[in-house]
């Protein structure tokens, strides 16, 4: 039953990521609005966040927090500008620190990221670089020890868009190569070589009058797919995906439903016939937090099979600070966030 807990957690986590993103640092200089702090959907000027899980216990019928279990643990640290400078990744045995990873950046773009053992070793380093147009040119990473594991070029083409990328290995030889091509802005066709010269994958893209991408084409060992899209006119969201094989026959379809707030609330799977496959529907919290509260996946009879649903208290800036996690009705466990802000007070649930 934990398996099956931790892969609904699994799939509950890519959800959330469809309606923000990725909690990694930006290499690229862009807009306040677009920082590693509101990326993990904070809002405010958030200094550093700590989340701790626990067991529940319940008290007169309700419940509460019981022991600490250390699960998936970390604490994270920004600066002014809502840029990461630093996590840290705690044991899932004793909470204790397990590894460490450091960022730190010049004229607002990543420069540098180390990563750390338990005793503060070095384990890796990651070097960037950038052309004066402050496009990635050059990403270097690097053991502990400072021998060259691998590195990526970037080069791009007239427009400075992304025109090709070269991966070399520790001997500085190439050996995994993108060729990306455009009309305009458009990216038309994506070849990836294996060693430089030995092409293992094509993608090929068709767009719209509105410049979405309409078709995409997948080849790869002899096989391949074809990929159609729809979108939501109002929002401008794909509502369709239809999957053909290489001979055009319909091989399943995905269907995508949204809020008002343009937020994820539906996801249908159909065989090529059309009758269900899966389905998994979500709820959120207002459109200031985002927060997703309920998830339910539904079997190919439209039976519900699964339920997951977050509650939630907030700190006085509208970050969460709690969060217990019911599945199928009953609190499996809490998540307890202490947020500090700058040049504000702390607002915890320790």
């Amino acid at each position: 039953m934990k398996n099956n807990k931790d892969l609904f957690l699994i799939i509950v986590a890519f959800i959330i990521m469809l309606s923000t993103s990725c909690e990694t640092p930006t290499t690229e200089d862009k807009e306040s609005k677009k920082n590693d702090v509101t990326e993990m959907n904070l809002i405010g000027k958030v200094k550093s966040v700590k989340e701790f899980s626990y067991d529940i216990k319940e008290v007169f019928g309700k419940a509460e927090k019981g022991e600490r279990n250390f699960i998936d643990e970390f604490e994270m640290f920004f600066d002014e500008k809502g840029k990461l400078t630093k996590k840290v990744f705690l044991n899932s045995l004793n909470g204790e620190i397990k590894n460490t990873e450091t960022f730190e950046y010049k004229d607002n773009l990543l420069i540098e990221s180390n990563y750390y053992s338990t005793n503060d070793s070095l384990l890796s380093k990651t070097l960037y670089k950038y052309d004066l147009k402050k496009k990635l040119e050059l990403e270097e990473h690097y053991y502990g020890n400072g021998d060259l594991n691998y590195k990526w070029e970037y080069k791009y083409n007239k427009d400075n868009l992304d025109s090709l990328r070269l991966r070399y290995d520790y001997n500085n030889k190439v050996d995994y190569k993108i060729i990306n091509v455009y009309e305009g802005t458009n990216k038309i066709s994506e070849e990836r070589y294996r060693d430089n010269d030995s092409i293992i994958q094509k993608l090929f893209f068709k767009y719209d009058k509105g410049f979405k991408v309409e078709e995409k084409w997948i080849f790869a060992d002899g096989s391949g797919s074809k990929f159609m899209f729809e979108y939501d006119d109002d929002i401008g969201n794909v509502k369709k995906v239809s999957r053909f094989d290489l001979k055009d026959s319909l091989y399943g379809i995905e269907e995508f439903e949204y809020d008002n707030d343009k937020n994820l609330t539906s996801q249908i799977y159909r065989f090529s016939d059309g009758s269900l496959s899966s389905k998994q529907t979500m709820k959120y919290d207002d459109n200031k937090k985002r927060n997703i509260t309920e998830f339910i996946v539904f079997n190919s009879d439209d039976s519900p099979i699964q339920n997951q649903l977050f509650v939630y208290e907030y700190d006085n800036t509208g970050n969460w600070i709690s969060k217990t996690i019911y599945f199928d009705g009953k609190a499996e466990r809490i998540i307890s966030r202490t947020i500090e802000y700058y040049k504000q007070t702390v607002a915890t649930n320790e």
